[in-house]
């Protein structure tokens, strides 16, 4: 297998100069204090590269696409099996909660009938939660009711 180096490696080498072997022999008082000295040397070392064939290349980007797109097919289908009737759960719920005097749950049964989430569009039903959930004191439902009346439009 043939290798280029189109790159370079960079290395940095940190070299300690400590002082002569000499300086033992003479008496401390005589002696220079020690001085070391740090010398950095900046050095090129060529990385090899391997030559790559392109068309094993191309062969190996088409099965990893195809692995990755068979992985999330298979997510998909499990996030969907999982998903069958959570949403009625969740409606279901928010009904309770909003029988027991929860403030939050007409509000968020109120967007879900707006959007159409777990049960099927109706804005008079979302209005008629949203006026429950802002009487109970949700400040989000009570910004939606403002929102309404400033806009002019008729809630129920």
């Amino acid at each position: 297998m043939a290798m280029r180096c189109p790159k370079s490696l960079i290395l940095v080498a940190t070299l300690v100069a400590l002082p002569h072997a000499d300086a033992a022999r003479y008496p401390v008082r005589a002696r220079h204090p020690v001085q070391t000295k740090v010398v950095t040397k900046t050095v090129a070392v060529p990385t090899p590269v391997p030559v790559v064939d392109p068309a094993t290349s191309r062969a190996t980007v088409q099965a990893q696409h195809e692995a990755a797109v068979n992985v999330a097919a298979q997510q998909e289908k499990m996030n969907r099996e999982n998903s069958v009737g959570s949403d009625k759960r969740v409606v279901e719920h928010l009904r309770q909660r909003t029988e027991d005097g929860s403030a939050d749950a007409p509000y968020d049964l109120a967007k879900r009938h707006e959007e159409g989430l777990g049960v099927a569009k109706d804005p008079a039903e979302a209005g008629r939660l949203y006026r429950l959930s802002a009487e109970r004191g949700n400040a989000d439902a009570q910004r939606w009711v403002a929102r309404q009346k400033v806009a002019g439009k008729s809630i129920q």
